[in-house]
């Protein structure tokens, strides 16, 4: 009885050294694979002619990301990092809205697209929030839930990472402002997350009656409705727990100039305590903070594609935050 358990315990530490061999060649394969991948990945980088759009990102990961995307219903998606909430808004496409264009004042949304208007402009337009990033589809189609959910799923694949690598977008897409490495940041956010999380919206119904400049009444977008629904979605909570106080100073030239870009930071959350119309003009928009370094800061100077600069004595408060709007502004949006 000895001898045979001490062949047993000989065989069973013989059997151990065996699996903790395994394990190890395993690990040293898995290894050598993804160093494999990674040596390939930096090839391409190093040799492909589109290093710089892969390698380019425009989204920080924690604020919202918003697409615009030409379906039949012009839609808004968005991706909500801190709440991981995923969401479709649509329109009517034969909703009216306000231009700001003095020649031009109303126009009907999906008229104003297919004659190749900026759609982000539009859709800021519409929503009265800023729309930075697009997708155009090839085909037309509806922005229903049998759609929205084969378009998310079709993005969560598993094999998205290798056709952003290899062939860029889907062969749906005819073309986006969307950089690869913001793409993959967003797969990988979303590739985990199901499809029940995916809130579709349908706001067509949220039109009230406009007068044309020949005093006719048609139904156009309702953009103080539309906004609030938006902005459930949009809340930038490191500017809301910043809780800074921003002044608008409008000197841009066009009044209206001064409603769009409150409209534009409070949807995000910001506190927007004053709106000023200044009788004098800057050619550039730009932002007077104390704390230049602070998110609030830095994030509206990217919202509005504008520098920071020191302010004077006077100029602001402690926690306080200035956004001068220039003429750039005024005919980005009102040109």
């Amino acid at each position: 009885m000895r001898r045979y358990s001490s062949v047993s315990q000989s065989t069973r530490q013989g059997w151990q050294k065996h699996q903790v061999k395994k394990s190890w060649q395993s690990l040293f394969s898995v290894f050598i694979t993804i160093t494999l991948v990674f040596a390939i990945i930096n090839g391409l980088f190093k040799s492909i002619s589109w290093k710089s759009k892969i390698a380019s990102s425009n989204w920080d990961s924690r604020s919202a990301l918003v697409l615009a995307i030409n379906t039949t219903n012009p839609s808004v998606f968005i991706y909500q990092p801190d709440s991981r909430q995923m969401s479709i808004l649509s329109i009517a496409p034969d909703t009216n809205y306000e231009t700001g264009d003095r020649k031009n004042p109303i126009e009907v949304i999906s008229e104003q697209i297919d004659a190749d208007v900026s759609f982000t402009k539009v859709m800021s337009h519409v929503f009265g929030a800023k729309i930075d990033n697009y997708i155009m589809l090839k085909n037309e189609n509806m922005m229903d839930e049998s759609y929205s959910k084969k378009f998310f799923a079709d993005f969560a694949s598993i094999v998205t990472p290798f056709e952003l690598l290899t062939a860029g977008w889907g062969k749906d897409i005819k073309n986006t402002n969307i950089t690869r490495i913001d793409a993959f940041k967003l797969w990988w956010q979303l590739k985990a997350l199901s499809v029940e999380r995916l809130a579709i919206v349908d706001l067509s119904g949220h039109r009230e009656e406009i007068l044309t400049a020949d005093n006719q009444r048609v139904l156009g977008a309702d953009v103080v409705s539309l906004n609030r629904e938006i902005s459930k979605y949009l809340q930038n909570f490191g500017i809301v727990n910043d809780d800074s106080k921003i002044r608008i100073k409008n000197s841009s030239g066009r009044a209206d100039a001064g409603k769009l870009a409150y409209s534009f930071v409070s949807s995000l959350g910001g506190k927007v305590v004053e709106i000023e119309n200044s009788d004098g003009f800057y050619d550039k928009t730009f932002i007077l903070a104390k704390n230049k370094s602070s998110y609030t800061a830095s994030y509206l100077a990217k919202v509005f594609n504008c520098d920071i600069k020191d302010t004077l004595e006077g100029d602001a408060s402690d926690g306080q935050i200035i956004l001068v709007l220039g003429q750039d502004f005024a005919k980005e949006y009102f040109e």
